[in-house]
């Protein structure tokens, strides 16, 4: 029984691992993608990325995600735009 134990305290600690660099990847990816979109504000960096991280964790809703209250009126207005353009 002890085995059985310690197997699934060491099976869900290694996943556990396995989730947060996956998360880190993905952050570290998003930050990329937002560079080469051309961003150059920190708060609109900030934005992407809590948008892509959105993304990422509920791909399903992802087109109902908004840009957070930090982000500048630029992007803001370009996310509405999109938005009512579909």
């Amino acid at each position: 029984m002890k085995t059985l134990a310690c197997a699934a305290c060491l099976a869900m600690l290694s996943s556990a691992a396995v989730a947060e660099a996956d998360r880190e990847s993905a952050q570290r990816n998003c930050h990329d993608e937002a560079l080469s979109t051309g961003l150059q504000e920190e708060s609109d960096i900030a934005a992407y990325i809590e948008l892509c991280m959105q993304a990422w964790q509920t791909p399903a809703d992802y087109g109902e995600a908004v840009p957070s209250a930090e982000a500048s009126p630029e992007l803001q207005q370009g996310d509405a735009a999109d938005t009512t353009a579909q």
